[in-house]
């Protein structure tokens, strides 16, 4: 999708940050940027401190999560409490990243799809605030303390129907 973001937006840049893991699939990627012809728009941040991490959410314009099938995805809500909006394919879950609301959501491989959402919301700056501002509301949502209280409400809840069910035995 990146070529296609480029063609609208020739300043734009994306940083591919995680764990160094593979060389193998890092020579793939490597590979696969010089082919497409954007080596100069892209840049790897691996192994990032905590810190590095949040900074670097902190200043992306939106954070791109394309997996077939994600679990959580812990770092949508990191990139969200920074007021960083998410753009995802399908294998997010809808609870974590509500289309239009929080983020945008594209089907899985659909690159066209998903050149046109980062366009959006690297062009439009009203998309792009309604989507910060609802992309922190939505992670309080998961506060320790909004999960805790939770937590102890279903734990009071399984409590006292084992209590019940105890009690007409």
């Amino acid at each position: 999708a990146m070529p296609e973001v480029l063609r609208e937006r020739p300043d734009a840049r994306l940083v591919i940050a995680g764990r160094r893991d593979e060389e193998s699939y890092l020579k793939e990627l490597r590979e696969l940027i010089r082919r497409l012809g954007i080596s100069k728009s892209v840049e790897f941040a691996f192994d990032l401190s905590e810190e590095a991490k949040r900074r670097l959410l902190g200043q992306a314009r939106a954070l791109v999560v394309t997996s077939p099938v994600e679990g959580f995805g812990i770092v949508i809500l990191e990139a969200a409490v920074q007021g960083t909006p998410a753009v995802v394919s399908e294998g997010v879950p809808a609870e974590v990243v509500a289309h239009g609301q929080n983020g945008l959501r594209v089907a899985f491989g659909d690159t066209r799809a998903l050149a046109a959402a980062l366009s959006a919301v690297l062009r439009s700056n009203e998309l792009h605030a309604t989507l910060a501002v609802n992309a922190v509301e939505h992670a309080r949502r998961f506060s320790r303390a909004a999960l805790q209280s939770g937590l102890d409400n279903a734990l009071r809840h399984a409590v006292s129907g084992r209590l019940l069910r105890e009690a007409l035995v």
